[in-house]
């Protein structure tokens, strides 16, 4: 039934070369109302076959939906709904007549697609056994107004390119590349801080002070007046939190649980003044294309600090999630099942195989590539994965014999080809067996029959691209532009069968694939570890915890290269060398607190950190009647009457307490409830 209908439809179409480009809408319009008058067929039932196939057409482009037909004119699915919608079904009709005189004019109508439309009319067309009548050329004149903006770029495909692969021990571009050796020019090992500033710069205490102080301007009619030196102590405080974990924010300030590493620095109302009001970019100048705009200077200034560092020739490229699960980020926020951390914002990240962040960009949707440039080649051949390759890659210095390591939702054999060919840079990633564009490798059955350990893998000699297939506990496709499965190694794996660890061989792709990609997940993981948590209800702080984070770890694994290079015996781990900098930035050039500074010094003053008072015992151990005794300490005030002052105190309640005949407050304070 549907392969007559559509056969009726396509029949009512004139024949290829009937019109020329110069052939206008009433000529096009009058052969096909000609055809519907000419047709046996009811009116009622080809009204019903045109609304069925305008519903069949509308969600997909026409060389889609003939595309197993050869001889199909290029004119878009939009272009033939436009003309058939414009034919007015005749209220009176009659069979077999061919003028227009009994037509009566009625109003088109609007036809709305059914979700399984699409399918249903790929195989309806699959079905018919003989093309149809092709479609005539369409004048370059006619707009195409049935079609969006937004629709065509949803509707916009990417096209394939297309490979010869022949066995692949005939690879013949096969490339050793030289590993990098780095040579600092430090004549000693700088301070932990001095490695810090590399990356989080002055120029960016400079900005973030600036923009605080306008916001608490903007938000409160007054400034809070912040200044660098302050900036600091805070930064001090919050390297401090990612060190000395408590659950709130308030508990190193308070009686029961003070840290006094932290509440030394600065007062709790000066934190919480500043923490309210810290702010980085200027609100009136919002950029509502830029999804991450309260954060842009930060993002720009500490990416230009790591893209001037030396950098290598090997580089991972993944992706990194900074957490947040609050519900104030809108679209920013993402969701990614396989990452630990699941909920958050998605940055793209390049960096070192030694975990070095050198580049890195938010996904901001549709406007993630808005500072980035692609050349039309590029928008033909590639989607998001391959553009954010493309977008990383460029800020390489020296791109040729570099080498970048992906997983497969970058990859694809277009990119790898694209990547030697345009840039002499070398890749190496996996990729997802629908991307192999037809390559014959051996499917997951046929590998299980030769053992774990088994491959198979083809080769493109004229465009250099190798694809593999291994077989580990489940197959897993790679695909390189540089290396070949040779030689074969063996690894250790256990197995099931024999209860044991056995030797499975491993082509020498798969070796380099896991040697060098974990880079970026390095990285993620030195920041999971001291991670400074922000507890604030603005999203973006969590992007600027990140950031301050990867600056510490960037500049820790700097100094330990340092270390290594110029023959340094004590190298600090990471706890140590973070504390170092919280220390630094809170006392270097700066008078100790709790002290005035003299006339004569032009530092500035610190406020005076008032004693922590003790907090009174609690009442079990308080009434318990065990072990109070009272000795004799200097003079103080008592802690039960608030009149007097004793110079005797509990050795147990560590209290100054009244001993005496008209006012016994030790005996009161140990009784009375």
């Amino acid at each position: 039934m549907q392969r007559r209908r559509a056969e009726k439809i396509l029949t009512m179409l004139p024949p290829a070369g009937k019109y020329s480009s110069e052939s206008s809408d009433d000529d096009i319009e009058n052969h096909l109302i000609g055809e519907i008058c000419n047709s046996p067929l009811p009116a009622e039932a080809i009204e019903n076959d045109i609304d069925e196939l305008l519903r069949e057409i509308e969600l997909n482009p026409l060389d889609e939906f003939l595309g197993d037909f050869e001889d199909v004119h290029s004119i878009t699915c939009h272009d033939v709904v436009a003309d058939i919608v414009e034919i007015e079904t005749p209220v009176n009709y009659e069979p077999h007549t061919s003028t227009m005189s009994n037509i009566s004019p009625q109003v088109s109508r609007k036809t709305v697609a059914s979700p399984g439309s699409a399918r249903r009319s790929k195989r309806l067309l699959r079905n018919l056994k003989t093309p149809p009548i092709p479609l005539p050329s369409m004048s370059p004149d006619i707009e195409d107004v049935s079609i969006t903006p937004n629709q065509k770029k949803k509707n916009r495909k990417v096209e394939h390119m297309k490979f010869k692969w022949v066995d692949g021990k005939k690879m013949n571009f096969e490339v050793n590349v030289p590993e990098y050796e780095f040579y600092t020019q430090q004549e000693h090992v700088l301070t932990p801080v001095e490695y810090f500033k590399r990356f989080f710069s002055d120029d960016l205490f400079e900005v973030i002070v600036e923009q605080t102080n306008l916001y608490s301007v903007t938000k409160n009619d007054r400034s809070i007046n912040l200044t660098v030196s302050e900036l600091q102590d805070f930064l001090s405080i919050e390297l401090w939190m990612g060190v000395a974990k408590l659950p709130a924010y308030t508990d190193y300030w308070s009686h029961l649980m003070s840290y006094e590493k932290v509440s030394n620095i600065m007062p709790l109302k000066k934190y919480q003044k500043i923490l309210k009001n810290l702010h980085f970019n200027n609100n009136d100048e919002y950029n509502e294309e830029d999804k991450f705009y309260k954060v842009k200077p930060i993002i720009d200034i500490i990416r230009r600090n790591c893209l001037n560092q030396e950098q290598g020739n090997r580089f991972s490229i993944d992706e990194m999630m900074v957490p947040y699960k609050g519900k104030k980020a809108g679209s920013r926020r993402q969701y990614i099942k396989s990452k630990p951390k699941k909920w958050g914002f998605k940055f793209f990240v390049r960096s070192g195989i030694n975990g070095i962040v050198y580049d890195f960009f938010p996904y901001c949707g549709e406007n993630t590539f808005n500072d980035y440039h692609f050349s039309e080649y590029e928008n033909k051949f590639f989607g998001l994965g391959p553009k954010v390759i493309l977008a990383l890659v460029s800020t390489i210095p020296d791109k040729i014999l570099s080498v970048v390591y992906f997983d497969n939702f970058f990859s694809s054999p277009e990119l790898i080809y694209y990547l030697r060919e345009k840039y002499g840079i070398l890749s190496l990633g996996t990729v997802q067996q629908n991307r192999l564009r037809e390559c014959p490798l051996l499917n997951e059955k046929e590998l299980k029959k030769q053992g774990r350990g088994s491959f198979s893998y083809k080769c493109d000699r004229k465009k250099k691209v190798l694809t593999l297939k291994w077989l580990d506990n489940k197959p897993v496709c790679l695909i390189s532009s540089y290396i070949s499965a040779d030689p074969i190694k063996t690894i250790k794996r256990y197995s099931k069968e024999k209860k044991n660890r056995v030797d499975v061989p491993m082509p020498k792709i798969v070796e380099e694939y896991n040697t060098h990609m974990g880079g970026v997940d390095l990285s993620d993981m030195l920041v999971a570890l001291y991670r400074t948590g922000l507890k604030t209800h603005k999203w973006y702080m969590a992007v600027f915890s990140q950031l301050l984070d990867i600056c510490v770890n960037n500049a820790w694994l700097t100094y330990r290269r340092d270390c290594n290079q110029l023959k340094e015996k004590k190298i600090m781990r990471l706890k140590e060398f973070r504390i170092h900098v919280a220390i630094a930035l809170s006392a270097k050039e700066k008078p100790k607190v709790g002290r005035k500074s003299n006339k004569n010094n032009h530092m500035e003053h610190i406020q005076k950190i008032r004693r922590t008072v003790i907090p009174r015992p609690i009442s079990d151990v308080k009434f318990d009647r065990f072990d109070h005794f009272p000795t004799r300490v200097s003079k103080g005030r008592c802690r039960h009457c608030k009149k007097g002052q004793t110079v005797y105190i509990c050795t147990k309640c560590d209290t100054r307490l009244c001993t005496l005949k008209k006012r016994d407050c030790f005996n009161d304070f140990h009784t009375k409830k």
